[in-house]
């Protein structure tokens, strides 16, 4: 008969590799798991990404027609206020503000497109409309910073001519009125 000693020595051995193994095991599908768990996680975190950069598209995109409305309106109220209505500036200007509403015109559906949902794309298709999203908030961006810059050089312009307005009524009240 095998002594106990044995026995327990035996009997730990089996335990000891058994729990190594098992431990192995464990550790294994833990990493899978994990690698599983953040995978998803980037992708929750792309599709999320996805609605944000297009809300913020829009966010730009549709005030976007306006502002090139304003911007003519502005340049020709203030060519008009200098004397140079109807010039080849303000006719340039407005040839590229139609222009650039043709190009909203085309971005127009492309920006439209973009709404579905997003939980239904794979990994390649959400990168794809990722980068037609900033592809498009570039364009928009640009047209919209186009406008701001125009209706800012028309205010200075029109700040301008305020100063020239108070300074020639000034004056013309300092001249001496001629008496008949």
């Amino acid at each position: 008969m095998a002594d106990v000693a044995t026995v327990t020595g035996i009997v730990g051995t089996l335990t000891g590799v058994t729990g190594a193994v098992l431990g192995f095991l464990g550790y294994r599908q833990s990493m899978a798991n994990k690698v599983l768990d953040l995978r998803l996680q980037l992708r929750l975190q792309l599709r999320l990404q996805l609605r944000r950069d297009v809300n913020a598209l829009k966010a730009i995109f549709d005030p976007l027609h306006q502002a090139i409305d304003a911007g003519v309106q502005s340049r020709t109220r203030v060519l008009a206020a200098t004397g140079l209505g109807r010039s080849g500036n303000q006719i340039m200007f407005e040839q590229a503000a139609d222009t650039d509403k043709a190009i909203v015109a085309n971005l127009a559906p492309r920006v439209a497109a973009l709404e579905r949902d997003y939980f239904s794309l794979t990994d390649r298709d959400l990168e794809l409309q990722l980068s037609e999203v900033n592809r498009l908030t570039l364009e928009a961006s640009r047209l919209a910073a186009k406008y701001r810059e125009a209706m800012a050089a028309d205010d200075a312009a029109r700040q301008q001519i305020r100063a020239e307005h108070i300074t020639m009524a000034a004056a013309y009240a300092q001249a001496p009125q001629k008496t008949r």
